[in-house]
C-alpha cells in the first residue's frame, strides 16, 4: 500500500482530518498548502506542519535505491514523517525527537503501538543538548545513518545540529535538511558539505526545498533519485524569474483560485 494511503487512514482513525498536497492556486495562493496539517473540530491542531506529499514520494523512491539501518529525525511535530519513515524503511530503527510537542510525542508512540511499528520510538529531547545521551542510549550499537533535520529552521541551528550529531552518526550517513530553501539556509548546508567532504544537492522539486548532504559511498546508488527530485537548477531559476516578473502569472491567469 502506498504510504500516503496508509498514513491518511491512520490519522483519520485516531480522530483527525488531514490536509496535505493542496495546490496553492486552489486556496488563494496559500504557500503552505502542499504541507500536512491535522484538523480537529474544524481547526488546525497544534499549528504544526508535516512533510508534503512530494516529499513522502521522495522517501519512497529513496527506499528503492537504499535502505538505512538507523534514522534520527530532529523535529517530530505530530509524527507524520516519523510514522512514514517507519513504514518506508521497515528494517531501520527510527528515533524521532522533539523539544516540546509532548502531545505529538504521545500521539506518535500511540500510532506506532496501534500499527505494529515496533521500529519507531519518539522521545521528548532537544538538539544539541540531548544528542550525546541519546546516542549513548539508542545509537551505541548501530550509528545513525540517515539524519532528517526538521527542527528549528535557521543557518545557525543547521550548523549546531550537524556539529552535535555528526560525531555519533555513521561517517557514511546521508543528511536531509528540510525547509532549507524555504527558510533561506541553503548556503549554510552547502558550507557544511564543503567542510565535511559530503556532496551537496538541493532538491529543487521538493516543496520545502530539502537539501541533501551525500557521502561519496552513496553517490552512485542514490544519484538517480536525487536527480529526479532536483532536476536542473537552471530550470528552477527560470521559473523563479517568471514568478518574479509576473510572466508566469500572466501565462497561468486562468488558474486563479476557482470559485467552488
Amino acid at each position: 500500500m502506498a504510504v500516503l494511503v496508509r498514513l491518511t487512514s491512520i490519522y483519520e482513525r485516531v480522530g483527525f482530518d488531514v490536509s496535505t498536497g493542496l495546490n496553492p492556486t486552489h486556496v488563494y495562493g496559500e504557500p503552505v498548502a502542499p504541507f500536512t496539517y491535522l484538523l480537529k473540530d474544524g481547526e488546525i491542531w497544534k499549528a504544526a506542519a508535516g512533510i508534503a506529499v512530494q516529499e513522502l514520494y521522495f522517501l519512497e523512491a529513496l527506499a528503492e535505491a537504499w535502505q538505512p539501518r538507523h534514522v534520527l529525525i530532529v523535529g517530530n511535530a505530530f509524527g507524520w514523517s516519523a510514522v512514514a519513515m517507519a513504514m518506508i524503511f521497515p528494517r531501520a530503527r527510527i528515533l524521532a525527537i522533539d523539544a516540546a510537542a509532548s502531545e505529538g510525542i504521545d500521539l506518535t508512540n500511540r500510532i506506532a503501538a496501534n500499527e505494529g511499528l515496533d521500529n519507531l520510538l519518539a522521545v521528548q529531547a532537544s538538539s544539541p543538548g540531548d544528542i550525546a545521551q541519546l546516542a549513548a542510549s539508542h545509537a551505541h550499537q548501530t550509528a545513525w545513518d540517515l539524519l532528517f533535520i526538521d527542527g528549528e529552521h535557521s543557518k545557525e541551528q543547521a550548523a549546531v545540529d550537524f556539529a552535535a550529531i555528526r560525531p555519533h552518526a555513521d561517517p557514511e550517513a546521508l543528511w536531509l535538511f528540510h525547509d532549507a530553501i524555504s527558510f533561506s539556509y541553503l548556503d549554510a548546508v552547502e558550507r557544511l558539505g564543503e567542510k565535511s567532504g559530503l556532496v551537496f544537492q538541493p532538491l529543487w522539486r521538493t516543496p520545502s526545498g530539502i537539501a541533501a548532504l551525500v557521502p561519496q559511498s552513496l553517490v552512485t546508488s542514490v544519484a538517480p533519485v536525487l536527480h529526479a527530485f532536483a532536476g536542473s537548477e537552471q530550470a528552477f531559476r527560470h521559473m523563479r524569474r517568471l514568478g518574479r516578473f509576473g510572466a508566469g502569472e500572466r501565462l497561468l491567469s486562468g488558474l486563479r483560485c476557482p470559485e467552488i
